[in-house]
This record gives C-alpha cells, sequence and structure tokens, in this order.
C-alpha cells in the first residue's frame, strides 16, 4: 500500500487533518467520476494542506481535482486535444440558483432545488451537443462553483459525460470547441 512507499505523506495527512472516513469519502467521490487515484501521493499532498480549511468532502474532492487538473485534461484528450462542450451561462446561473445557501449548509456535494421540468431540459440539451461527438467521450466544461452540481445531475441518465471546471484544463492542451450546451427556447 502507499503507507508502505510514502509513510511520510500519509501520516502527514492522515489521520490528524484528515480522518479516515473523510479520505474515504474524498477518494470514493473522485472514482465516481472516473478519476485515477494513482496519484495518491498529490492528493494526500492536498489533502493535508486543504483539510485545514475544510472537513467538507465535496470541497476537497473539487481542491483534489484543481490539483490534479493536468491528468483529468490529459485523461480526456485524444492525441493533445480535447474536444468540448462549453455549458451556456444561464444554465450555470439556473444550477447556482438552485443551491442551497450558504446559511444552510451549503457544501460542494448538496442537493439541488431544481424543478423537475427544468432538470430535464438541462439533461436534454446535454444529449442534443452529445450529437455533435459521433461515439467520442462527452466532455462539458462549466464553473468550478457549479461543476459538481452539473456531474451530479447527469449522473444517473448520463453516467458517462465529464464535467470538467475551466481551471482544470490544462493550458497546453489544444481545444476543439463542439456544440455549447444550451436550453432550446420556446417561441411564444
Amino acid at each position: 500500500g502507499r503507507h508502505k512507499s510514502a509513510p511520510a505523506l500519509v501520516q502527514a495527512g492522515v489521520p490528524r487533518p484528515v480522518s479516515l472516513k473523510l479520505l474515504a469519502d474524498v477518494l470514493r467521490g473522485l472514482l465516481a467520476e472516473g478519476v485515477s487515484i494513482r496519484g495518491l501521493g498529490q492528493i494526500l499532498e492536498t489533502l493535508a494542506t486543504e483539510a485545514a480549511a475544510s472537513t467538507n468532502a465535496g470541497v476537497l474532492i473539487e481542491r483534489v481535482r484543481l490539483r490534479l487538473s493536468r491528468q483529468l485534461t490529459y485523461a480526456l484528450a485524444q492525441s493533445g486535444s480535447l474536444a468540448l462542450h462549453t455549458v451556456d451561462p444561464l444554465i450555470e446561473d439556473a444550477l447556482r440558483d438552485a443551491l442551497p445557501h450558504k446559511a444552510e449548509g451549503y457544501s460542494a456535494y448538496s442537493v439541488l432545488a431544481l424543478p423537475p421540468d427544468q432538470a430535464r431540459d438541462i439533461v436534454d440539451a446535454v444529449r442534443r451537443a452529445m450529437a455533435d461527438d459521433s461515439g467520442a467521450k462527452t466532455v462539458l466544461v462549466t464553473q468550478p462553483d457549479v461543476r459538481s452540481h452539473l456531474r451530479k445531475l447527469l449522473e444517473s441518465e448520463l453516467p458517462d459525460v465529464a464535467v470538467l471546471s475551466y481551471p482544470e484544463l490544462a493550458s497546453e492542451v489544444q481545444v476543439q470547441r463542439r456544440t455549447p450546451v444550451r436550453i432550446a427556447r420556446s417561441v411564444g
């Protein structure tokens, strides 16, 4: 295990600032999104430095993802190029508006209070954009504050869609913009 190859990191990260339960929650959250945890050293370093500021697994998962941004980008890129769909700011605003307020115990994995028809419209918008991918992995990019919520919303119906935040994009990777994810507006 990692405790044999990097005992100082494990000792720095567990159990003082990070409980084993919190570490397990963070690792489980990363794996649920298909993020490799082979870079456990980087994950533990991030948790050791960030756990003083937050003990919320959702927040820590986002911080670890930022630290692993190159790994995340390259795992999704095809020969140095990443094809992705931007998410319309109106969708981002709808997600933001559906978040519980900080006073109500907000976390990066809080439940969205999104009306069912709005949630369905967002999932349908992603499905329409996916038609542009012709079988390739669908990758969305959105603002960091709504990334985990959009991923959670898509999880059950579109589990293979990857959702990155803008800061997670490695700067050296060439980006190919695909059809943006937009909600179809009805003409009335």
